[in-house]
């Protein structure tokens, strides 16, 4: 995922339940380069966060704290 220096938000996710439903209103975590980002999904499961990190690539591990899944992928700030 590469998003522009100063967007509106550096990292989006799509959360869900075990049967596909959007988890609204629900708090998940995001850890970039070990440290813990914490955020609540909109009523469409999905969590933006915005901490304006500078041009460069980054390590997101992304957690769903209801379902127990995990995944990790590569955010790139570009200029």
């Amino acid at each position: 995922m590469s998003r522009a220096y100063n967007s509106a938000y550096d990292f989006e996710a799509t959360f869900s339940d075990e049967y596909g439903n959007p988890l609204a209103d629900v708090e998940v975590l995001f850890i970039v380069n070990g440290n813990d980002y914490y955020v609540k999904t909109n009523n469409y499961g999905i969590a933006r966060f915005a901490q304006g990190f500078p041009v460069g690539s980054f390590r997101v591990e992304v957690y769903n704290l209801a379902t127990g899944e995990n995944t990790t992928k590569i955010m790139n700030i570009v200029d």
